[in-house]
């Protein structure tokens, strides 16, 4: 039985790299199929909607990984279906799964400060690209000197993101100095004994949460960026491509409204009271 799934899956990985799939969607993908396929107990050939219904429901997830696991699912068999493997799509018929919009938790801006000032010049980078970026902490792992640029007279970070996405990212002169002076090639590299690669975004997720207190993370840091973006126009657009983001409706979970901004949004549909 696993032989037939190890089989399957690294054909099917094969098909992702070829439509560009990045290796992190690649590793996702096939961590959620592993799973599915260890807990369903049957060949990838007789796995049944039933099947995929009860593992996808026993379990105590969030709704986005759910639906994360919901999208490996339907990708792989509909692949299987496709290439002949199987006769029928079992994961066609699955129901979506509801969107859970969830709360913006930007870290606290004394939190911030107080890990930059404590912070190795390393790690004090890393924070400054969470915070004053954006950056996931796979994307603050991947990134290099090469990628700061030059456009009309202003510095700009390009951004590899999900999907194989590029984004540019204005940033300030001293900002472009600082990552500037760790180059060339990339920013924070693993260890020599490892190899001529970057540091793995766990990694980086693990020295981050180290400089903050207890519960903050790097995802924290770029909720903390939408959130003052947000606050200058409140241009939820403009928040959204310095986010990387496909849709604004994942933007907008990100953003935090600003403290006087609905007091001032009442205010302005208040009618004058008649004595």
């Amino acid at each position: 039985m696993q032989g037939e799934w190890s089989r399957w899956l690294t054909a099917w990985a094969g098909h992702l790299a070829a439509a560009g799939r990045t290796d992190g969607t690649i590793s996702l993908r096939r961590y959620h199929l592993l799973r599915c396929a260890t807990e369903v107990g049957v060949g990838p050939d007789m796995v049944t909607a039933e099947h995929l219904e009860v593992w996808l429901g026993r379990r105590g997830w969030k709704a986005s990984t759910r639906r994360s696991a919901l999208a490996s699912i339907r990708g792989f068999f509909r692949w299987a279906h496709r290439s002949g493997r199987r006769q029928d799509d079992p994961a066609a018929e699955l129901l979506p799964v509801r969107a859970d919009l969830g709360k913006p938790r930007p870290c606290p801006e004394s939190y911030v400060l107080r890990a930059v000032m404590a912070a190795g010049p390393r790690e004090r980078l890393m924070l400054s690209l969470g915070a004053s970026a954006g950056l996931r902490r796979a994307e603050i792992a991947r990134v290099r000197a090469d990628d700061v640029e030059v456009l009309g007279g202003r510095h700009e970070l390009r951004v590899r993101g999900k999907g194989d996405r590029t984004r540019l990212i204005p940033i300030s002169d001293e900002f472009a100095e600082r990552l500037l002076a760790r180059g060339p090639g990339w920013c924070f590299p693993s260890p020599a004994a490892r190899g001529p690669g970057h540091l793995t975004a766990a990694h980086v997720g693990k020295l981050i949460s180290r400089t903050l207190p207890a519960g903050w993370t790097t995802h924290t840091l770029r909720h903390r960026f939408a959130s003052q973006a947000y606050a200058v126009d409140r241009d939820i657009r403009a928040v959204q491509e310095l986010l990387g983001h496909a849709s604004v409706v994942t933007t907008q979970i990100y953003t935090a409204i600003p403290d006087n901004a609905r007091r001032r949004a009442a205010a302005g549909a208040d009618l004058p009271l008649v004595a």
